[in-house]
């Protein structure tokens, strides 16, 4: 969501999947500051200069995005775990831009790998964008080729 803060009149509608909307929360929250490895990661990428974070964590621009908004996220993440959406939606809201989606899914993480919750997922995201950009898609079933449980795979 950085780039719709940043670009404000680049982009037609955003989608944050599993982001960090709230830098110093990455030293808070989830299973990179619970190893002094992960700390001086976060130290080296991120830096420890409270105003530096705040300045560059989309949370904090939330007024400068002004497009639609579908925010995503895995109920089990440790990563970015979901308070950082939370984070994200609440800022979004403050700002008078309620997201049009703000779904959290149960039994998943850093990314959706349930092809069930896939489905639903990617389902609602095409329809998101096919509302703000347009065009349409077509939802088939997969050859056995195109899965790789062909024969020879």
């Amino acid at each position: 969501l950085m780039g719709v803060a940043k670009e404000p009149n680049l982009y037609k509608c955003a989608v944050g999947y599993v982001g960090v909307y709230d830098l110093p929360t990455m030293y808070t929250d989830g299973d990179i500051p619970q190893r002094a490895s992960g700390v001086r990661y976060l130290e080296r990428v991120i830096g420890r200069n409270s105003a530096v974070l705040a300045e560059r964590s989309p949370a904090q621009q939330a007024d400068r995005i002004r497009v639609p908004v579908f925010l995503v996220a895995g109920r089990e993440d440790v990563r970015t775990p979901p308070k950082q959406t939370e984070i994200m939606n609440r800022a979004l809201i403050a700002a008078g831009n309620t997201p049009e989606e703000f779904y959290i899914q149960s039994g998943e993480g850093h990314g959706f790998y349930d092809e069930a919750n896939r489905l639903t997922l990617y389902t609602k995201m095409f329809e998101f964008f096919q509302r703000h950009i347009g065009g349409s898609v077509e939802v088939r079933q997969a050859t056995p080729a195109e899965t790789g449980t062909g024969i020879g795979n």
